[in-house]
Parts: structure tokens; sequence; C-alpha cells
């Protein structure tokens, strides 16, 4: 019962720390433009809260990786675009500033996270095109680069299954793999 004060003066300052780092987030792949908005300029902070104002979707779903060969860590998120949720890619030093790299999977895919090194010279994603054909099931696949932004070799990595599984139908990844001595931990999740 005495905690409670302390309780909320901490949960006010959680609160301030989170409304800060919204200003310093990466904006979407797909930014809306404004340039018809009385065309004042805006500094950094009333620019994001005027993007946050107007957008329906912020980045979301993000997955932090530590790319220990290029020093710094990758951040793969959801962002939206007119054609629907799509994979994108933010690499960061310090977590105060980030390069925006866009979309690294078209339409609609999410649930995107990098392992943190990389197979016979090429980086893996784990990700998940969604489906439109009737029946079709959102399957984890994997995905190939050489360079963080051309991906092939695209394979099915998990299938959902079918019937009334907690699984069937859409699976997808929960945080990024981790590896073990006994080989790489992938937790997936289903909605």
């Amino acid at each position: 019962r005495l905690l409670l004060p302390q309780r909320l003066a901490a949960e006010r300052r959680s609160r301030r720390r989170f409304e800060s780092m919204l200003t310093r987030l990466p904006t979407p792949a797909h930014e809306p433009d404004f340039s018809e908005d009385a065309g004042a300029r805006l500094d950094d902070e009333r620019r994001m809260r005027h993007v946050l104002s107007r957008v329906r979707f912020l980045p979301e779903d993000a997955r932090i990786v530590r790319l220990e060969s290029l020093g710094c860590f990758a951040v793969t998120y959801t962002a939206y675009s007119r054609a629907g949720p799509l994979v994108a890619l933010a690499t960061t030093e310090d977590f105060h500033t980030f390069e925006r790299h866009g979309s690294i999977m078209s339409p609609e895919d999410k649930d995107a996270a990098f392992f943190p090194r990389q197979f016979g010279g090429r980086w893996a994603l784990i990700h998940r095109p969604v489906p439109h054909s009737g029946g079709a099931k959102a399957n984890m696949w994997l995905s190939f680069s050489p360079d963080l932004h051309n991906w092939g070799d695209h394979t099915v990595l998990l299938e959902a299954r079918d019937g009334a599984w907690w699984d069937a139908g859409k699976i997808g990844l929960s945080p990024q793999p981790i590896e073990t001595t006994e080989g790489w931990l992938v937790n997936l999740w289903n909605s």
C-alpha cells in the first residue's frame, strides 16, 4: 500500500522515457508525404509528433540482432505501405541514431529477424509472407542475402499445420534466433 505512490512515479518516469524514445524511432519505410501541409519546417520532435498524429500504423514488431561482423545492430520491423505490411530494416550502433534501409521484403510479409552471423558468406532471415489465396497457410520462410538487401533462395522453414491445432493456419517467429551449443533455438507463435 505504501508502494503505490512510488509505483505511480515509476510508471510516469517509464512513460516519459517511452515518449522520448518515440521521437527517436526510425520512420516507416513508406512515410506519408505531408509537403502540402502549411509548408512549415518542423524540428525532429514536432515532425515525429506530426507523423504519429496522422499515420494509422506505426512501425511494429521490431527484433534486434547484433551483427558482430558489421559492428552494428540490425532492427527488422514491420512497416506499412499502401500494399500492406512489409519487412523493413534499420541499423544502429548506439540506439540514438538509426539508418533506415527501407523495405527488404515485399508486401505482405511480417515477423522477421536475422540470424546474428552469416552462413557461407550470406545473411539468413526468417520471415512470414502472408498468402492471399484461399486455403493457403502463413508459414515461416528462410531467405538468404549477400548484402542484407537482395534476397533469394526462399524456402519454407516451418509449415503451419491444418486442423484445430494451436499452430494451424498461421505461425510466425517470436524472438530472434538464438544460438545454443546444440544448434539454433527458434521460438514460434501463432495468432
